[in-house]
Formats: structure tokens, sequence, C-alpha cells
């Protein structure tokens, strides 16, 4: 699990998108749209996007270890 961001912030993303692809989501439906600042300069969004699909992948590629990951996770975070 080379993938799992060291960031706090992006590990939620990369977690919300493990649990959307153990729950059958399709990768289409990523809740992070990309936003640009005024500039037009890119913003931290796609950094959150590509968690969101990095966790995605991970579910659909080994189930069982996103089903332990996903336990182990949401105990130390006090997640339901």
């Amino acid at each position: 699990m080379n993938n799992f961001p060291k960031s706090r912030a992006l590990r939620g993303a990369f977690l919300k998108g493990m649990r959307a692809g153990l729950a059958g989501h399709l990768k289409t439906e990523c809740p992070y749209i990309d936003r640009r600042k005024p500039s037009g300069k890119l913003s931290w969004s796609r950094a959150f996007i590509n968690a969101w699909h990095d966790g995605w992948a991970f579910a659909n590629e080994d189930k069982e270890q996103a089903l332990i990951t996903a336990q182990y996770t949401s105990a130390a975070l006090g997640m339901p």
C-alpha cells in the first residue's frame, strides 16, 4: 500500500475513496471537484481527487486488504 498518504487530510480522502470502492460506487462518483485559483493556477483539489481515486483503486484491487485497513483506521480514528 504505497499510495497511502502521509498527510492527514489526504488520508481522509483516500479512506473515503476506499470506502466508496468497497461499497461498489463508480470511480466517476468522486465527491471532489477540480478547483482553480482566480489566476487559473491549480489548487490542492487535484491532490484530494488523486487520493480519493487511489483509495478507490486500492479497494478494487485488493478487497480483503481494504476491508482490514478500513476496520483498523475506523477504530483508530473513532469513525463508525
